[in-house]
């Protein structure tokens, strides 16, 4: 399914090169690949990319929901230095500050004057997630 996404981005980056406008570029694509192959807002989207001088077809990463190798990290990395800051962490496996914070919290880890330790007080995700047992 992706490579077949790709391959249309590569198309709509030809159509902008000979340019072609977003409903002119839609038209085209789905006259050969059917109604639905591509909306004009997504054409849209990928011509502002491209104007920006992004001429990769390649969808970048989205946002969403973090997976649970994400929260592991985190907690690999507290543990290995309390003193790293949710910057640092951010930095180091690509993640937002306030994301870092939300599973730091959620680990049940909190800032002293030492650094995060461990605050086995707090309710930690996994006590959460057996509630509806």
């Amino acid at each position: 399914m992706e490579k077949k996404k790709e391959y249309l981005r590569c198309l709509m980056l030809f159509y902008f090169r000979k340019n072609k406008t977003a409903t002119e570029t839609k038209r085209k694509i789905c006259a050969v690949y059917g109604n639905d192959a591509v909306s004009e807002r997504v054409v849209q989207i990928w011509f502002s990319k491209f104007r920006k001088g992004d001429t990769s077809c390649v969808d970048g990463q989205r946002t969403g929901r973090p997976g649970v190798a994400d929260c592991d990290k985190v907690k690999m990395l507290i543990e290995r230095n309390p003193r790293f800051t949710t910057k640092k962490i951010s930095d180091i496996i690509n993640l937002s500050e306030k994301t870092v914070a939300d599973y730091l919290q959620r680990l049940g880890y909190v800032v002293d004057g030492d650094g995060w330790r461990f605050d086995d007080s707090a309710p930690n995700q996994s006590d959460n997630d057996n509630d509806n047992d």
